[in-house]
């Protein structure tokens, strides 16, 4: 019976809302009512963002040549070659305590750089510096720092990491050819200068002795 009369009681309220056109109930002015009639959206309505991409000048892009990329990524490869090189020196180690700076947090870098060189230069000296990674990763973790079996190794592991970093920055052997070239016209000068010396003195020598 309470239902009957509540709905006896709405009734008379549902037929005049029925009756009632429907941009009515959703509101004359509003963006809904004007798309169910077929006209479009008020300008109001929107919200218009901007298009950067209209306003920019066309590109065109001017990359840089391969040769000019090998450079750049040769050059960055040196560099974690020879911040390797020093952790190596110290064991692995800093302030005297095992560290992780020999792992493969940090020689991620060489990796990928050294992946990245291999397709567009022939130098085999990449492919042997993802080797020797490969090859000596256990040894330089913090529990292989820590324990001390591997100090007498890492001497030989940087001089190793030395010679790769000279053959990707192409320095290996630059710094003995400078030694020749420096000492050579010394080692000239200064042997005829000695016997300009030894020949003044055997004259000297001669005329003490009457000769």
């Amino acid at each position: 019976m309470a239902f009957n009369d509540t709905y006896t009681y709405l009734l008379p309220l549902i037929q005049l809302l029925s009756q009632l056109p429907l941009e009515r109930l959703m509101g004359r002015g509003s963006a809904f009512a004007a798309v169910e009639k077929g006209n479009p959206t008020p300008t109001s309505d929107l919200v218009k963002s901007p298009s950067p991409v209209g306003d920019l000048p066309p590109f065109r892009p001017n990359l840089p040549t391969t040769e000019e990329t090998v450079v750049e990524l040769k050059r960055r490869l040196g560099k974690e070659l020879y911040r390797f090189e020093l952790d190596l020196v110290d064991g692995c180690k800093i302030a005297g305590r095992a560290c992780d700076c020999c792992g493969d947090k940090h020689n991620f870098g060489i990796e990928a750089t050294a992946e990245e060189l291999i397709p567009m230069d022939r130098d085999p000296t990449y492919g042997e510096v993802i080797s020797w990674l490969n090859a000596n990763r256990g040894k330089m973790t913090v529990e292989a720092s820590a324990s001390g079996i591997y100090d007498a190794e890492y001497p030989e592991m940087a001089r190793q990491i030395r010679e790769f970093r000279k053959r990707v920055m192409g320095t290996e052997g630059l710094g003995e050819q400078q030694v020749e070239k420096v000492e050579a016209p010394v080692q000239k000068d200064l042997t005829l200068e000695e016997a300009s010396v030894a020949a003044e003195a055997l004259e000297q020598e001669g005329e003490k002795a009457g000769i």
